[in-house]
């Protein structure tokens, strides 16, 4: 590993590889790294995609590194400004591509848990779940 990139770097660069030109993309509250992804992403494919953030930007130009996945500059010379519930509309009509959400465990056939761990009635640890991820369990 070069001196001058990290772990994260590679992660970002990693995730970014998953966006393909023409998709729709979305990436969700504490999930900042698949949103430098995003961004890595526009900046660097030849061909476009749609990018959707938690702050409501679409296709954001921030003018800083945001500190986070809800920095306010994600809205930065946004085309639009999307609400939730269109992003939550987006995924239930099969129009969302590819979504980046967080997860506490993800098991080996990349199913996430975000519930608890131990045993269910006696768990050692609760979460507290992604409300997009409660809101897109079928």
């Amino acid at each position: 590993m070069s001196a001058n990139w990290s772990g994260f770097s590679y992660i970002a660069i990693n995730l970014a590889r998953f966006i393909r030109p023409g998709e729709i993309t979305f990436s969700g509250v504490n999930s900042t790294l698949p949103m430098l992804a995003c961004l890595l992403a526009k900046k660097t494919l030849d061909e476009d995609f749609i990018y959707i953030n938690v702050a409501g930007g679409v296709d954001p130009e921030p003018s800083s590194v945001p500190l986070s996945s809800s920095d306010p500059v994600l809205a930065q010379r946004s085309a639009s400004i999307f609400a939730n519930e269109d992003f939550y509309d987006l995924c239930c009509r099969g129009r969302m591509d590819l979504t980046f959400l967080g997860a506490a465990q993800i098991d080996g056939e990349g199913c996430a848990n975000n519930s608890a761990i131990g045993d269910w009635h006696r768990p050692c640890l609760l979460y507290t779940s992604d409300a997009a991820d409660d809101s897109l369990r079928v």
